[in-house]
């Protein structure tokens, strides 16, 4: 499979998985060549403004790059919950009728002490293109899972922790890298590949909270089952291409509930959090989510991480019934949601604090004229991350970094869409 895309997308150092060509198909570049300043103005010299590329590095150029225009979200359901009850739930209800889920509080031995901090330096293009291929590889990972689930199949906890803690490992190395990775899914994304976008900023935002590695690992792990009920759900209300209607959605209310019974009947070792996550990830601080409309003091502290990192991955992501929203007006969403009382305050504070009020991969304006791409967050200095910045007219050339808590530096006066 071939895309169009923009010369432009093709930025410097980027080395060729497979050819590219021109519009009428003839060979412009061939796999194996790394683009250079000196090919690009060959190329524009020559007229050339469009070119096809495989698939393969149509995914690699758009992997970390916000795709999200609107600025409005679509409208939210009324509260309503799900009057299925399976054995599974009821001894989960159990529990939590057991316990005060209580606050978010950090671990001992968090995993933010093995994170190597960057600062204001560029990604790495080796290992953008490792994070590509691995988020690739855990996709699929998911997709055997679920299958597996889907067909009553016994599946292993263990094998899907594994597949959070091999993502620890890219996590460790370069958290910006890793969260672009997550909360930047291009628009042919499917369950498979949210699920495990989801998992990634959930895992980060556990990172930002002091979280260890098991609980990170649980914490993942939950995020890739979460949405296993789905495919029992009538397909024409999971795939409806509109906005569903009330009646309609108190059908997906039921997939939370599908799902915890699909792990306690054909997953083993399962740990409470992991569970809790795919029964409560829905729930609402506020009691207006679903399947049982709990309040903040019933949801589990895993739930709640798990609730913002899903909510925001959804936001950015385009729909059938909606665009995608501009990440700017993704995370504003999300501050006026959790002064609703919708979400956790711990763990809206997380995110804006790991993504940045101008979120890693998304584009702006700056005060200086130039326009910028946020790279790295600078925790709480959210309104001032570190980004690549280039002059309006010179979009071609290799961007200046520039860290903008510095006193000298420019700041971020408006949110942009796609620049190229």
């Amino acid at each position: 499979m071939y895309r169009r895309i923009p010369l432009s997308m093709l930025s410097e150092g980027f080395v060729l998985a497979s050819a590219v060509h021109d519009d009428s198909l003839r060979m412009l570049l061939g796999a194996g060549v790394e683009i250079t300043t000196v090919l690009m103005t060959a190329l524009y010299k020559r007229g050339i403004r469009d070119v096809v590329v495989a698939e393969k590095d149509w995914q690699r150029l758009t992997a970390f790059s916000s795709i999200g225009r609107a600025r409005k979200a679509a409208p939210r359901h009324a509260a309503v919950q799900s009057d299925l009850h399976l054995s599974s739930t009821l001894l989960l209800d159990d529990e939590v009728a057991d316990y005060t889920a209580g606050d978010i509080v950090p671990s001992e031995d968090p995993f933010s002490d093995r994170v190597e901090r960057k600062g204001a330096v560029s990604y790495v293009r080796e290992d953008m293109d490792c994070m590509v291929e691995h988020h690739q590889q855990s996709v699929e990972q998911v997709r055997g899972l679920l299958e597996q689930l889907n067909q009553n199949q016994s599946v292993s906890g263990e094998a899907v922790q594994a597949i959070t803690e091999s993502s620890l490992k890219r996590a460790e190395k370069d958290l910006d890298l890793f969260v672009c990775m997550g909360i930047n899914p291009n628009e042919h994304s499917d369950a498979y590949a949210h699920a495990a976008n989801v998992a990634t900023l959930a895992v980060a935002l556990g990172v930002t909270l002091g979280q260890n590695e098991a609980v990170l690992s649980d914490l993942g792990a939950g995020c890739l089952v979460h949405n296993a009920g789905m495919t029992h759900i009538d397909p024409r209300v999971a795939l409806s291409p509109e906005l569903l209607s009330e009646r309609d959605f108190v059908e997906i209310t039921k997939h939370p509930v599908i799902a915890t019974d699909m792990l306690y009947n054909n997953m083993s070792r399962v740990p409470l959090g992991v569970r809790m996550i795919v029964y409560q990830m829905h729930e609402r601080c506020d009691g207006s989510g679903y399947p049982r409309g709990r309040t903040a003091e019933s949801i589990h502290p895993l739930a709640k991480i798990a609730a913002v990192a899903d909510a925001y991955v959804a936001l950015v992501s385009k729909r059938p019934y909606r665009p995608a929203m501009l990440p700017y007006y993704a995370v504003a969403k999300m501050l006026e949601d959790v002064k609703a009382g919708l979400y956790d305050a711990t763990a809206v504070r997380a995110l804006l604090h790991t993504v940045s009020l101008f979120p890693i991969g998304s584009y702006s304006e700056l005060s200086d004229g130039r326009v910028a791409k946020t790279i790295r967050a600078n925790g709480p200095a959210y309104d001032r991350p570190i980004v690549e910045a280039w002059d309006r007219s010179r979009l071609k050339d290799a961007p200046t970094v520039v860290d903008l808590t510095d006193d000298a530096s420019p700041r971020v006066v408006k949110p942009l869409a796609f620049l190229r």
